[in-house]
Order: structure tokens, then sequence, then C-alpha cells
């Protein structure tokens, strides 16, 4: 505004002037000479310097109305200040008045100009600031835009759009930024190199879904088949371990060394819960299963030993066991048991071809075996026992009844030595029977019986033969009476005759 008026007070004097000047000139006087009219003369050099000024700041404030776009905001006003300004420099500078004349409106073009400027300097400010607000947007999705499409692998599906893509942002970066015309075509050069990567992104979008889907696809497939070989040594590592376990087992592992077989246990407890989804997690359960075998076979070789050692005793006392059920069966045999008590021992057969039926591969086989025997041998037994106390008691009776005998008739007297010898047996097995001894108290007493039995027939043979002897002697004697009887009958017979 201060230019504005310094101008308009620079300018009215020249017009006052000029007027004062064209009005003060003289009525041409009848005179012989012409007069000279200065306005029709060329202007002296201090009104084309004048003039030069003018000129220049005209350009100027032009200049300046166009760098804030005045032209577009105040179109009207712009015109007028142009055709001024187009007078001005339409007005010839050859006289003074001329000169003046273009002076007055490259001052009117001026004021006119920078009246513009000053009320498009705002406008300008609030556009720029507007352009260059969507200038960083721009750049800001021509950026996000080209890294989508990359990441979509457009610059690989459609190298050719990426490459015009990529030069148009190029031109942007590269191309000036500093007025508002310029702000708004790098904008535009940004946007248009974001609408390429947004085609291409597009574009590649379901190739690269397809891509990704077959890649998963054959990710899978892979995956499937690490799984299916990572299960299959999983299955041989649980297998492997389990064995090793049974084999463990089977050489009394647990037992031999208890400490350790809770550790491979609990070991082994974790590897079951262990994940086994993905082809790391069954890998990784693999690995515990390997180490729980191991675990495993080291007990299974440190009880190796002892268990040959524990296998061997078990042995010997399996076959002590065996032998002692076939001597107490041969006992009960010979008891006639299986006559004497046959339900008894029909029991003690079964139990016996169970025994002889029984598993003695391992050691707890043996072990169990064993008491089978064991089992077997005292059914025998009790029916030997119960054979040998009716034996026992047989005998009793019977060894009594010969002594009885005996003492009826009289051996203790008729053949003392030998009732006494018979009688000490009695007396022993009577004590063996006191005690329960019974199969020795029935041989005692059966000893005892038959020696009262021969003692008892010895005497009946002494006295049969004494008796028998008497009446041999009674017979020869009755016989020797009888024949002197007979004599003495003869001899008086013949005294008579004679």
């Amino acid at each position: 505004m201060k230019k504005i008026r310094f101008h308009l007070l620079v300018l009215l004097p020249l017009i006052l002037f000029s007027f004062a000047f064209c009005k003060s000139a003289p009525p041409p006087e009848p005179a012989p000479e012409a007069v000279v009219d200065p306005n029709k003369q060329p202007p002296d050099q201090s009104v084309l310097d004048q003039l030069e000024a003018a000129k220049a700041e005209a350009a100027a404030a032009r200049e300046g109305a166009l760098a804030v776009q005045g032209n577009v905001y105040f179109e009207d006003e712009w015109k007028k200040a142009e055709t001024d300004n187009d007078s001005a420099k339409g007005t010839s500078a050859a006289t003074l008045e001329g000169a003046l004349k273009a002076i007055a409106l490259y001052k009117t073009a001026t004021v006119g100009y920078e009246t513009i400027a000053e009320n498009s300097g705002p406008l300008y400010a609030k556009e720029q600031e507007e352009a260059r607000l969507a200038l960083e947007t721009a750049m800001a999705r021509a950026e996000q835009s080209r890294t989508d499409a990359m990441g979509s692998k457009g610059n690989v599906y459609f190298p050719d759009e990426w490459q015009a893509a990529e030069d148009t942002r190029q031109s942007a970066d590269d191309s000036g930024k500093a007025t508002l015309a310029e702000i708004k075509a790098a904008t535009a050069l940004y946007t248009s190199a974001a609408d390429g990567y947004d085609d291409i992104a597009a574009n590649s979008r379901p190739i690269l879904a397809k891509e990704i889907e077959d890649a998963e696809r054959a990710k899978q497939e892979v995956m499937a088949r690490e799984r299916d070989e990572a299960q299959k040594e999983l299955d041989a590592a649980m297998a492997r371990a389990e064995k090793s376990r049974q084999q463990a087992m089977s050489v009394d592992g647990p037992t031999y060394f208890a400490n350790d077989w809770k550790n491979a246990e609990t070991r082994n407890t974790s590897a079951k819960g262990a994940k086994k989804s993905t082809p790391e997690e069954i890998k990784a359960a693999t690995a515990l299963f390997v180490a729980v075998a191991a675990a495993y076979d080291d007990i299974a070789q440190k009880s190796q030993a002892r268990m040959a050692k524990d296998i061997e005793d078990a042995n010997k006392a399996l076959q002590a066991a065996i032998t002692r059920s076939e001597l107490s069966r041969k006992t009960a045999s010979d008891a006639n048991g299986q006559n004497n008590f046959p339900t008894e021992w029909r029991n003690a057969e079964t139990k016996n071809q169970t025994a002889k039926s029984a598993k003695r591969a391992t050691l707890a086989e043996i072990k169990a075996a064993t008491p089978l025997y064991v089992g077997v041998a005292e059914a025998y037994d009790d029916i030997s026992r119960k054979s040998n106390d009716s034996a026992a008691v047989a005998a009793k009776a019977r060894a009594e009844k010969e002594r009885q005998a005996a003492l009826d008739v009289n051996a203790q007297i008729a053949m003392k030595d030998d009732f006494n010898k018979a009688d000490a047996i009695h007396q022993q097995a009577l004590k063996d029977f006191n005690g329960k001894l019974f199969p020795v108290a029935a041989d005692r007493y059966g000893q005892a019986a038959t020696q009262f039995t021969a003692v008892t027939k010895a005497v009946l043979d002494k006295r049969n033969q004494a008796e028998s002897a008497i009446k041999k002697a009674n017979a020869r004697t009755d016989e020797s009476v009888a024949l002197a009887t007979n004599a003495g009958h003869s001899g008086q017979t013949m005294g008579e005759r004679q």
C-alpha cells in the first residue's frame, strides 16, 4: 500500500503538470514564427529514465503477482493490470507527452499488480500449504504403493510396468518443488506413479496368492513327508524304548537298580508326555525316547550278571523242589496213598501236572514254578503222612496182637530172649509212635510183630513137638502095656492049654 501511495504521489503532479502546461499555453499569436510545443518534443533523458524505471517496476510487480498466482485468483483485476501494462508498452515514447502517458500507464499497472499480489499472497500461501500437504500425501502413497507392489512381487511379475512406475517416481523425485506449479506437477507425478504401483499390485496379488498357495501346498507336502519320516523314527524309538524296558524288567532291573529304574521311568513318562505335533517336536520326542532306551539298556546290562547268578540259584532251588516232589510222590505211592486217599491223590497229581506245565524261561517263571513243586511235594507228603498214620496204627495193632499171642503161649518164659528182643523193638516203636514218627513206628511195629509171630510159632512148634513126643511116648507105653498084657494072656492060655 505504501508503494501504491508513493506512485500516486509521483504520478499526480506529472498529470497536473501536463494539464496545466497544456492549459497555460498561450493562444497562438499571429507571429511570423511558429511556436514549438514541448509535449510534442522528444523527452529529455530524465523522463526516459523515469519511463524505464516505471516499466521495470511494472514488470517486477507483474512477476510478483504471477509468483502468487494473482492471474488465477483475481482474473478481472489481472486483465485490467495487463491492459494497462500492454497499453503502456504500446504507447510511443517519442514525445514527452507519450513518454509521460506510458509512465502513468506503467504506474497504474504496477499498482494493479501490487494490489493483486498483496491480495493473492494469503490465498497462494494457503494453496501452497495445501499443495505441499497433497505432495507429501502423494509421496507417502507412492512409497506405500511401491512397497505393496513389491510385497506382491510386482517387480518380478510385471517388470516393464514396474520400470515405468519407477521412472515416473524418479521423475517426481527429480522435479522441482519450489513453486506451487512445481509442487502440483510433482504431486501429479507421484500420484501417477502410485496408480501404476497400485495397478501392478492388484494384478500381482492373484499371481502371488497362487504362488503362495502352491508353495504352501509344497511346504505342507514336504512337512508331511518329514513328519511321516519323523513319526517312523519316533515309533521306532518308542518301540526300542519299550523293548529295552521289557528287557530290563526281564532281568529284574527294577529290583537290582531301583533308583536307576525310577529315573528311567520318569524320563519315559516325560517322553510320552512331550508334544509331538510338528516335525521338530517329533524329533525332540524321538531323542527323549532314544535316551530312555539307553537308560533301560544300561540297567539291563548291569542286571544281567546278577540275573544269571539268581537264575542259577533259582534253578537249583527249582530242581531241589522237583526232586523233593518226586521223592514225596514215591513215598506216598509206597504208602499206598493212591488207594488209601484217592481224592487227595488225584488233586496232588493235578498239581504235579500243573507244575510240570509251568514255564521256566525267565527268573520270575522259575521262581513261580518252584513253589508249585513245593506245593506238590507237600500234597504228596500229606498223603504219605495220612497213609503212614494209618499204617502205623495198623502195624501197632498187629504188633500188639502178635505180642499178646506170644504172651498167651508164655513165650516170655518159653523163649525169653527172643521175646525180649521182639518186645524191645515193640517198645521203641511205641516211642516213635508217640513221637509221631509214624513211618519209623510202622516199620518197627512191623518188625516186632514179625518177631512176635516167629516167637509164638516157635513156642507152639516146641509145644507141639513136646506134645507129639508125649503122645508118641504114651503110645509106646500103651503099646508096651498092651504087649505085656497080650503076652500075659497068651502065657495063661498056653498054660491052660498045657
